[in-house]
Formats: structure tokens, sequence, C-alpha cells
């Protein structure tokens, strides 16, 4: 069975670009292909791919001899090594803003910066972004949140890619106020 995508489906750039890179693997491939995850918030674009023979799981145990396709979200760096070393194939389908982000808060971790994540604490892309920083990390939901935290030489702020863009103005505007050496990084959201 063969699947076609609606040319002006409802999705971001990211999504898009992934849904339509899975579909070309499922159609050109009779071996079963698994997702580390859900590779997106659709249900009804997930069943469609299940139903071609698209696994979804989360975690994958078991990655010996498996096509394992990694999520739009991206996933928490030690897994990614994992996935890469014992699957018979990887499909990173990792949005390219997603991992934009990841590289950023590596880079930047490196050079012993900690990293403020504005976004959801149980959203899948902030639990990977989160696995990247390595100078310490505290995810910001709400205002609440700033007072908890770390005290740091220096920070740097990022969002989860898909946060509301009025959302994260607001929260910087108070980080900004009481914490010094800050970087900003300042991309395009998909919102």
């Amino acid at each position: 069975m063969k699947i076609e995508m609606a040319k002006n489906s409802g999705f971001c750039m990211g999504v898009r670009k992934a849904v339509l890179r899975i579909v070309n693997e499922l159609n050109s491939s009779d071996d079963e292909i698994y997702m580390y995850g859900s590779l997106i918030h659709n249900p009804q674009t997930i069943e469609v791919l299940m139903n071609r023979g698209l696994i979804t799981d989360d975690p994958l145990k078991d990655l010996n001899n498996k096509q394992v396709a990694i999520r739009t979200h991206g996933i928490p760096i030690d897994e990614n090594r994992r996935v890469k070393k014992n699957a018979l194939r990887t499909i990173n389908l990792t949005c390219s803003r997603v991992a934009r982000v990841q590289s950023i808060i590596k880079k930047y971790s490196n050079d012993g910066y900690y990293t403020i994540i504005i976004g959801d604490k149980k959203h899948a892309e902030v639990i990977g972004l989160k696995s990247y920083a390595r100078s310490g990390v505290h995810v910001v939901s709400s205002a609440d949140d700033i007072s908890k935290i770390d005290m740091s030489e220096k920070y740097i702020i990022v969002s989860q890619t898909t946060y509301e863009r009025n959302n994260f103005n607001e929260l910087v505007n108070i980080i900004l106020k009481k914490y010094k050496k800050i970087i900003m990084v300042q991309y395009k959201t998909d919102h």
C-alpha cells in the first residue's frame, strides 16, 4: 500500500519534512521501521503510518537488527548515541530547528554556560534539550519557575521551538531583571 500526502497539509516545515521522509521510507522498504516515540502530535497521521507498518515504541528496548526512526522532537543525547550504536539503521527525523537548539545548548554548555530552557517541562523536545546542557539546566514554564534557577556566572536562554512567542518574551523580560551575563538565542519558532 502506497501512502500519499496532501500537498497542503497543515504541518510546520519540520513536521512536514519528517512525515514526507517517513512516508518515502515506508513506501520504499519492506522492512519494519520502528519509531522512537511518537513522530508528531497528530493521531490521525500516526494511525495512517502505523497501518502501513510504522511501529511506535518509547523508548525502544531492543534495537538490534531494526531500522529506527528518531521523532521530530529529538531524543536525549545518550539515547541518540545508543540508537546509533545498536540499530541496524537510523533515520533521523529530528526537526532542523530542534537540532539547531540542541547544538547551541551543547556549544554554550561546553563553555560553562548554565542553560535556561523556556518551555513545557514534560514535552519530549524539552526533555531531549535538557540532556545537551552539561553545565546545569533549568526549565521555565511559568514565572514561578524563575526563582528556582541556580546561580551561575553566565547563562544562555533558549526556547522550546513550539513555545508561544509572547509567553517566551514575557518570561525572558522577568529573567533579564533578575540575572546578569545572559546570552539569549533568538530564532524563529513555529508559533
